[in-house]
């Protein structure tokens, strides 16, 4: 009769693997070092034979095979016995045979309590290699381990458990027998000293088992953090090595990953947000505080610290007795992490590399690298000495890095200065720096040549912008990848075309943000936050490039514009392509990427085929767009009509592929993808198998739904369980006490998943010919790959084409969605000085505040400035975008609003001031738009003041660009007598003491900032408010009208000389 064991494998009574290899090993006379290795099933075969000789044939049991069937059948043959013999243990024999440690270490302990549970000695030798035919088990063991006792631990009844069955001889029983010495000696007391000896031996040796082991791990660790801090020693020597942007994570075995020291408590703090994770250890008298981390975790560190934070990561494995790097990375070069970082790299892709010259004329060569869309920019030029050309790129372009190089030869001028004002642009705009001094052994230029396509024109390049090439491709380890060789286009890049747009407009106009990774992160606040109503990720990529890179060609402007006002004409393909055709487009830049790269599978395949299939429903929604706007048919037509056409023809072979050779009904079935079986004759005949298996499956179903007398079981399959019963939640009940069924899993969206006897062994085969399938395929299944693989320019063209429609789309929906209106702008060419706003509003603004936002109307007419005045909080800073308006076309923006200090690049309010006028005289031209909002406030008044009229007093004659110019220096009006400008004031209404703002624009000049207003309505004492009251009637009675006219007049008359004069 047998004694089921019903123990979870969480027991306090549990022992160590290595306590149950001994046992194993002497008991059948093998020599396991491993759990893994029990995964085969022949062990248990024959430890069941020792227990129940006539209960299991070992006939048939493959001892030493590594076929995986094999070992399936291994399992078959010990099911079948314990089935027989009542053995109600269910095996689940898939997880097992995959040899995984836990899966196999929870069976052994169980088999241990259930061999001893029904072990009796029947007095027989059992010899173990005879049984099995005299193999060695495991293949290649050079014998039999000698018998090692295991100390006995108590069952769960609390009684002996037994430990050990020698391998030859008669069996022990649970006490061993007294020594011949003492067999003369009948004393009880005698008897009860050679019980008390024999439980402290046993004792001993358990406790020398136990110190043995931890003396092995005490060892290991210790050789570990010693081998750290000869590396940490090591980094420390090195003038190379920054620890601030340098995070290593060192890297333990397969199964976890840690870190240690500070970037233990560093990820604990802002990774995981809790120091719960830490654990310590004293390591030569100090404790060392580590954190260890599994592979989900560990790939959430890798995406917040290159994606989010910008962090340089190193991955340290342990080979032999030394630390080796196995991988780095850096947020351009992802390189060693890019199957981690997966669909994240689709942003900010790109990586830059900069050379800025020795001579006085500040020439940089700078060179963009982009890995998702294969396409390297090049471009030389002249520029400012704040770098204002390379801002211009920068927020443009979007790199992720810049390599530095420095032009040390024939030094004419103090490159350093030059170095510091680059670095500090970099850091203003988010771009993480890398010196090329850290690169060794940079590639020679014939092998960069490799990367281009055919055709490319190179001879062209300098040799500055060829050592920037090679830097890049030394860096990213492209010789290291034959899959980027020529694949890669070589163009120009330029910013003529293009409007002026720097970072300080970027921030004060809050038009997305610099860091782009962070867009997707704020979807309010920003311009781009209330434009983007994309569909796909390459069309929010394109409405970011749009509004970093707004265009100057009047002609292209009003194509767009002539689109945009299609859509919004037309709500029936409006609604099609928003809401039907645009949300099923894949990212097909990314798709393009994979097949490049080699690295797509049949699923990816698919989604392109799917892609083309959209196509012809896509030009069916734009053919009537065109149909029925004849007014802006042209512009529908050239910017999406076409190139969906042209996209049908490339992909109509695509499609005729795809469907010869992927099983789309076996997808439908399964979800899974594969070769259509009618293309092989194996294939065809594995797939015969299968739909056996299936038939078989069904009839199970059957069975099983008149066992439980439930007609709702349903049979389901995929790649991963393969057949499973499923029913209901609320059918859970008619399973819930059935011993013969499994439960597989449970969830509200499933249901109950399970399997009975006769399905998990069905399953067992299926689960085999569907890997059979799969390896058969393979050759197929990479002709296939390769072959789509050779549409991926067209793929990457096709996704341009659908980006331009996607952010159209999205623009005509934030015109018909609003619930304010939106106007068609009308615009003048470039220099016509036409600049009228008629009841504008802030956009952005307007679509969060629940109040009502009071618009105004803004011209200019002949005049090109406008200083406005008025109260504190009255609306002077919130002219930006118009609903309605007519102006000229603008060759660029600039702004300077607001400031505050930047410590750590060591900057003040007011020389971040400085530093933002002088790049706008410096830039602006008689065609932009400036836009200054209280300069001058970060220093003294009179100071203030001096800088703020000659800054806008040269911006009116020299620059003659369109200038609004905010300021609470209400002297300034004065300004307004000079022909070109005028003044504007906020309005306020004061009623016995109390200021209400009414935020409408009215000619002249105010009186007052009121400033003290404002403070009483937040609250601040009475006596405070009296103080600062009789402390400003003193000022302003202190200089006379007459004296401040004075003043205002030699500031109006001086010339550049003397307002320096008057200024010190």
């Amino acid at each position: 009769m047998v004694t089921n064991v019903y123990v979870s494998a969480v027991t306090q009574d549990n022992i160590s693997r290595h306590e149950l290899l001994a046992w194993v090993n002497s008991t059948i006379g093998a020599n396991f070092s491993k759990i893994e290795e029990m995964s085969t099933g022949a062990a248990y075969c024959q430890l069941t034979h020792l227990l129940f000789r006539d209960g299991i044939s070992l006939r048939k049991v493959k001892w030493n095979s590594r076929n995986e069937m094999d070992h399936i059948n291994n399992w078959k043959i010990l099911g079948t016995a314990w089935k027989t013999l009542g053995v109600d243990k269910p095996v689940q024999v898939e997880r097992l045979t995959k040899a995984k440690f836990q899966d196999n270490f929870e069976f052994l302990q169980w088999f241990y309590k259930f061999f001893n549970a029904n072990y009796v000695s029947d007095g027989e030798e059992y010899d173990a290699v005879a049984a099995r035919g005299g193999e060695l088990l495991p293949a290649g063991a050079k014998g039999p381990a000698p018998a090692r006792i295991v100390p006995a631990r108590s069952s769960a009844a609390g009684q002996p458990v037994r430990t050990s069955v020698p391998s030859t001889g008669k069996k022990a029983s649970p006490n061993p027998p007294p020594s011949n010495r003492n067999k003369s000696s009948d004393s009880p007391t005698l008897k009860g000293l050679e019980e008390e000896n024999a439980e402290l031996i046993r004792r001993n040796e358990e406790m020398m088992t136990i110190c043995e082991t931890l003396e092995n791990e005490r060892n290991f660790y210790f050789e570990k953090l010693r081998k750290i801090e000869d590396m940490c020693n090591a980094c420390e020597d090195s003038d190379t090595v920054n620890k601030e942007s340098v995070l290593a994570i060192l890297y333990e075995s397969n199964d976890y990953y840690a870190c240690y020291g500070d970037d233990a408590t560093f990820l604990a703090k802002e990774v995981f947000m809790s120091d719960v994770c830490l654990k310590t250890k004293t390591f030569m008298g100090e404790l060392v505080q580590y954190m260890t981390m599994n592979n989900g975790q560990f790939q959430r560190t890798v995406r917040e610290l290159l994606m989010f934070m910008r962090y340089r990561i190193e991955l340290y494995g342990l080979e032999g007795d030394q630390w080796k790097m196995k991988a780095k990375g850096t947020i351009g070069n992802l390189g060693d992490f890019e199957e981690i970082i997966g669909d994240m790299i689709g942003g900010g892709n790109v990586i830059m590399a900069v050379e800025i010259s020795s001579g006085e004329d500040n020439k940089v060569s700078v060179c963009f690298l982009d890995l998702l869309d294969f396409r390297v920019l090049t471009s030389e030029f002249i520029d400012s000495p704040l770098f204002s050309q390379v801002e211009q790129c920068l927020i443009g372009i979007a790199p992720r890095e810049c390599l530095v190089y420095v032009d040390e030869g024939n030094i004419v001028y103090d490159n350093k200065d030059r170095q510091k004002k680059l670095k500090s642009l970099l850091k203003k705009v988010g771009v993480l720096e890398t010196s090329a001094k850290s690169l060794q052994n940079t590639c020679d230029w014939e092998e960069v040549l490799c990367m281009f396509r055919q055709n490319c024109e190179v001879t062209s390049l300098s040799d500055s912008v060829k050592r920037c090439l090679c830097g890049l491709f030394t860096y990213l380890k492209m010789d290291e990848q034959n899959a980027y060789m020529h694949k890669f286009s070589l163009s120009d890049y330029r910013t003529s075309g293009y409007m002026h747009v720097d970072s300080g407009v970027v921030r004060s106009l809050e038009l997305f943000a610099l860091n782009y990774h962070n867009d997707g992160k704020r979807t309010t606040g920003t311009l781009y936050g209330l434009l983007n109503k994309c569909r796909t990720a390459p069309g929010q990529r394109l409405l970011r490039e749009w509004l970093a890179r707004p265009l100057c060609d009047l002609r292209q402007i009003t194509e767009r514009q002539n689109v945009v006002e299609a859509l919004v004409n037309n709500s029936e393909a409006r609604r099609a392509l928003s809401d039907t055709l645009l949300p099923k487009v894949p990212d097909s830049n990314q798709l393009a990427r994979k097949l490049v790269l080699s690295k797509a599978k049949l699923q990816d395949c698919y989604r392109v085929y799917q892609l083309a299939v959209l196509l012809q429903h896509l030009e069916c929604a734009l053919r009537d767009l065109y149909d029925n706007d004849e007014k802006n048919a042209s512009a529908v037509k050239d910017l999406m009509l076409e190139p969906i056409c042209y996209g049908l023809l490339h992909f109509d072979k695509y499609c005729e592929l795809i469907r010869s050779t992927i099983d789309e009904e076996y997808h439908e079935r399964t979800g899974d993808f594969r070769i259509r079986p009618d293309i092989d004759p194996e294939l065809l005949r594995i797939d015969k198998d299968i739909c056996s298996l299936e038939k078989k499956a069904e009839i199970a179903r059957t069975n099983i739904a008149k066992r439980l007398d439930l007609e709702s079981v349903k049979l389901d399959s995929n790649p991963q369980l393969g057949f499973v019963y499923r029913v209901t939640l609320k059918d859970e009940k008619h399973i819930r006490k059935c011993k013969f069924i499994t439960v597989v899993d449970a969830s509200k969206g499933s249901g109950v998943r399970f399997r009975d006897g006769d399905l998990s062994e069905i399953n067992e085969q299926y689960q085999v010919l569907t890997n059979i399938y799969r390896t058969a395929q393979q050759d197929l299944e990479k002709k296939v790959i390769e072959t789509c693989a050779g549409y991926a320019p067209a793929l990457g063209g096709l996704s341009n084409a659908l980006a331009t429609i996607d952010v159209l789309t999205s623009l005509a929906r934030l015109v018909t969605d609003s619930a304010n209106e939106y106007v068609r702008p009308t615009l003048e060419p470039m220099g016509s000085k036409i600049f009228e706003l008629k009841r504008c509003r802030h956009a952005v603004l307007e679509a969060i505040l629940d109040s009502h936002f009071i618009p105004n109307n803004i011209e200019f007419g002949s005049n090109r400035m406008i200083i406005v005045t008025g109260a504190n909080m009255g609306g002077k800073s919130s002219f930006v975008p118009a609903s309605s308006m007519r102006m000229s076309v603008l060759d660029g923006i600039f702004t300077r609003i607001g400031a505050s200090d930047q410590q750590t690049k060591g900057i003040s309010t007011f020389m971040a001031e400085m530093l933002d006028s002088a790049n706008i005289l410096e830039t602006a031209t008689s065609n932009s738009l400036v836009v200054i909002d209280e300069l001058g406030r970060g220093t003294s008044t009179y100071d203030g003041f001096g800088l703020a009229w000659s800054i806008a007093k040269d911006l009116l004659s020299r620059v003659r660009c369109f200038c609004l110019f905010a300021t609470h220096f209400h002297e300034m009006g004065a300004l307004a007598e000079h022909p070109g400008a005028t003044s504007l004031q906020m309005s306020v209404a004061v009623d016995d003491g109390r200021l209400t703002m009414l935020y409408e624009v009215r000619p002249g000049v105010a009186q007052s900032s009121f400033g003290i207003h404002v403070s009483r309505t937040v609250g601040f004492p009475d006596s405070i408010v009296e103080e600062a009251s009789r402390i400003l009637e003193e000022l302003e009675s202190s200089a006379s009208e007459a004296d401040i006219d004075e003043v205002i007049m030699k500031l109006k008359t001086a010339d550049d000389d003397q307002l320096i004069q008057i200024l010190t």
